[in-house]
């Protein structure tokens, strides 16, 4: 397993920090049937519950479901909004280190190394035929996470607060106001 930088612990604790009341939210259930679709797969980096137990660990715990919009943010607690993640690719997931984008009728992932300052591409998204995913929901996680990884390196970690968060959100959502008018105007809370 990898050793994370200091600093993607620590975005990791502050964003996670602020997600705990969304267990409201979660559909368990749904999640449960995403894990089940994948047989504990991840879809990003294709590590399966032999590798994880042959590494030592237990085998359920290390998948996780990431949603691309986040649920903090009014993202739909639905399939098409779930990918099925090891502990390690949900971690840099939920950070913004890794992104989905649609590139014609695929969907790939990027991860993102601030050493670097640039994206590169990861691979496809392993995806079932029964499993598609919300155009709407991977362009909010593509536009969201992009700017804040952006005003993270240029500002640094210490100017992470609610404005910071409100100004990502109001840029996310103006964005995807574009691309879906009549898909999103019910969902987006903050503006």
């Amino acid at each position: 397993m990898t050793n994370f930088d200091h600093k993607t612990v620590d975005l990791y604790n502050l964003f996670k920090d602020q997600d705990f009341e969304m267990d409201l939210f979660r559909n368990k259930e749904l999640e449960d049937d995403v894990k089940e679709l994948y047989q504990y797969n991840c879809q990003f980096c294709c590590i399966n519950m032999e590798d994880v137990a042959d590494l030592g660990l237990d085998n359920q715990e290390q998948f996780k479901i990431a949603h691309l919009w986040d649920l903090k943010f009014s993202g739909p607690a639905e399939m098409t909004n779930m990918l099925c993640l090891c502990a390690e690719c949900e971690i840099s997931f939920a950070v913004g280190r890794f992104i989905v984008q649609k590139e014609g009728s695929k969907f790939k992932w990027f991860s993102y190394y601030p050493d670097e300052m640039d994206w590169f591409e990861g691979g496809l998204v392993a995806l079932q035929d029964t499993h598609k995913l919300s155009e709407e929901c991977v362009l909010w996680h593509s536009i969201y996470n992009k700017k804040r990884t952006i005003d993270i390196r240029e500002k640094g970690l210490e100017s992470w607060n609610q404005q910071a968060e409100d100004q990502c959100l109001t840029h996310a959502n103006q964005e995807l106001k574009k691309k879906f008018p009549d898909h999103v105007s019910s969902r987006i809370k903050h503006d």
